[in-house]
C-alpha cells in the first residue's frame, strides 16, 4: 500500500482560495494550511473549495432544506455548494481529505455520517468547534452532530490550546485524535524593512468574526479623538462613523476587496494593533495578532479562554492583555502603552522572535507533514 507522501490529497476550503492561487504573489500562504507548502514539494495534492459556481444543484427543495437547517440550528451547512459534479469526482479520486475548517465539515456531514468516505484518511483543522450558544436546542443539535462527525475522523488539530483544553473535558472519548498545531504564518511575507515602530502613530484594527468586539472599537475611536485609528473591516457600523480620527477600509479576506499585500502596508504604518474580542472559546484574532506581530507591530488583545497559547505569551514582555474587556480598560491601556516607546519596542522585538521561533510556516509546515505521514 503507498504511504502518506504517494497517496492523493484533497484540501477542501471555504470560499476565496481559487482566485488568490491563481495571483499567489499578492498573498500569504496562511490560510492555505500547508497545501502550497505540499504543493511545492510535489505532492500529488488538489482542492475543492465551497462557492457559488459550484452550484450543480438546481432542485428548490434541496436548497429550501439546506437554508432551513442553518436557520434552525445556526450551523453552516452548504452541502449544495461543495458538490458540483467536478468536486465529487475530486473527492472519490482522494485518499486523504483535510477539511480546513468547520463549514468545510459540517458540508460533507451527510458522507461522514453515511460512512462515504470510510476508506479515506480524514484530518480536519477546528477553530471554535465548542463555542456554544443561549439556544439549549442549537447547543444539543451541534453537539450531536460534533460527536458523530468526531467518529468518522481521524485526526482533528486544535489551532487553540485553549480550545483544545476545553475540547478534552467535553469529547473525553476522542482524546486519542485530538492533536495540536499552531496556526502557521507565513514570516517570510509578513515582513517588512521600511517597518519603523518609533515612527508610526496609527491604531490598527482589522476583523470581521462575530466574536470581535466591534462597539468597543467603535466608541473607542469616540472617545479618543486624538489618536488615529485604521479599520479595516466589512462592518458597516464604521462607515456610519462621524468622527475625523478614522480611517475605514471595508475588507474581506475571502472577498478579495483587500489583497494581502495591500494589508501589509496597512501594518507597515501600525503603532499598535487592537484586538477587543467578546468571551468565547474559539481562538478570534490569531491569524491578525500574528500577522502584525511577525511584522513587528505590538498587539493588545482581550484574554480570553480561547487564547491560542496563554504559557507563550506574558503580558507586557510580548504581548499587552486586556484581562476586563470594558470600554474603560481598554482606554487606559492604549493612554498608558502608546507613548510608551522602550516597552512598545521590546514588546514588538519579543513577540517577533515567537513568531518566527514557534509559528514559522516552515517549522509548523515539518510539523504537519510529520502528522500526516505517520
Amino acid at each position: 500500500m503507498n504511504n502518506s507522501a504517494e497517496k492523493k490529497i484533497l484540501f477542501i476550503f471555504n470560499e476565496g482560495r481559487e482566485q488568490k492561487l491563481q495571483n499567489i504573489e499578492f498573498y500569504a500562504k496562511d490560510f492555505f494550511y500547508h497545501y502550497i507548502d505540499l504543493k511545492n514539494e510535489n505532492y500529488d495534492v488538489d482542492y475543492i473549495q465551497i462557492s457559488e459556481l459550484n452550484l450543480d444543484f438546481n432542485n428548490w427543495a434541496i436548497k429550501f432544506i439546506e437554508k432551513l437547517i442553518r436557520k434552525i440550528t445556526n450551523i453552516p451547512f452548504y452541502h449544495t455548494k461543495l458538490l458540483s459534479k467536478k468536486n465529487i469526482t475530486k473527492i472519490n479520486d482522494s485518499e486523504i481529505i483535510v477539511f480546513t475548517n468547520e463549514t468545510t465539515i459540517f458540508s460533507l456531514f451527510f458522507y461522514l455520517f453515511f460512512n462515504k468516505l470510510k476508506n479515506k484518511e480524514k484530518i480536519a483543522f477546528l477553530m471554535g468547534i465548542t463555542q456554544l450558544d443561549g439556544n439549549k436546542f442549537r447547543n444539543f443539535t451541534k453537539d450531536a452532530l460534533i460527536r458523530i462527525i468526531f467518529s468518522r475522523l481521524d485526526k482533528i488539530i486544535f489551532l487553540s490550546k485553549g480550545e483544545l483544553k476545553k475540547a478534552k473535558t467535553i469529547y473525553i472519548e476522542y482524546i486519542n485524535k485530538f492533536k495540536h498545531l499552531p496556526f502557521a504564518i507565513d514570516s517570510d511575507f509578513w515582513t517588512s524593512e521600511d517597518f519603523e515602530l518609533n515612527k508610526n502613530n496609527e491604531i490598527l484594527f482589522i476583523g470581521n468574526d462575530k466574536n470581535r468586539d466591534f462597539e468597543i472599537v467603535k466608541n473607542l475611536i469616540k472617545i479618543l479623538p486624538n489618536y488615529k485609528f485604521t479599520v479595516v473591516s466589512k462592518n458597516n457600523i464604521f462607515s456610519k462613523l462621524k468622527t475625523n480620527n478614522i480611517k475605514h477600509i471595508s475588507g474581506e479576506w475571502r472577498l478579495d476587496k483587500v489583497t494581502d499585500s495591500e494589508i501589509l502596508k496597512i501594518y507597515n504604518k501600525a503603532k499598535i494593533c487592537i484586538l477587543p474580542i467578546k468571551p468565547t472559546s474559539q481562538p478570534s484574532g490569531q491569524s491578525v495578532a500574528s500577522q502584525a506581530m511577525s511584522i513587528g507591530v505590538p498587539v493588545v488583545i482581550t484574554k480570553t479562554e480561547g487564547f491560542w497559547e496563554p504559557d507563550l505569551f506574558t503580558d507586557k514582555e510580548n504581548i499587552f492583555f486586556v484581562k476586563s474587556n470594558s470600554l474603560e480598560s481598554w482606554k487606559d491601556i492604549i493612554e498608558n502603552v502608546y507613548q510608551e516607546e522602550v516597552l512598545l519596542n521590546s514588546v514588538s522585538q519579543n513577540a517577533k522572535k515567537i513568531i518566527i521561533n514557534k509559528y514559522s510556516q516552515n517549522k509548523v509546515f515539518e510539523e504537519f507533514k510529520s502528522l500526516l505521514l505517520r
